[in-house]
């Protein structure tokens, strides 16, 4: 069963995706509400994707994302930022700063499991 790390600061957010992800698509979740917190969970055990947030407050998602990049064997994580933040520039930024995918919240659960299942199913060919 294929292991998704949901980083988020907000706990209800945290609820929603693991309902969508767990209930729905039968995925193995763990949660982290801070940047530092994902970093430490993912030296314990690394998951198939990553579902990050953009705004935290000890550190934003595009910053856990360079730092989770740095790491050996990380390199090719799928990590899909999930956010409300309304930039017209964050999407080719998180792009250019490895995340593998972007979606805006709120997120249709039928899209959210489509594109984890595509982002697993890529990383599965590398």
């Amino acid at each position: 069963m294929c292991h998704i790390l949901i980083v988020d600061d907000l706990a209800d957010s945290r609820l929603l995706l693991r309902l969508i992800l767990a209930g729905k698509g039968g995925y193995t979740i763990s949660e982290a509400a801070t940047g530092m917190e994902a970093l430490a969970l993912v030296t314990r055990q690394k998951p198939d994707a990553i579902i990050i947030d953009y705004m935290m407050p000890d550190m934003n998602g595009l910053e856990v994302c360079q730092r989770l990049r740095a790491m050996p064997g990380l390199a090719d994580l799928p990590i899909l930022m999930l956010t409300a933040e309304i930039n017209p520039t964050l999407r080719e930024e998180a792009l250019a700063m490895g995340v593998t995918s972007f979606m805006t919240k709120p997120v249709i659960p039928a899209d959210l499991l489509a594109e984890v299942a595509r982002l697993i199913g890529a990383a599965a060919r590398v």
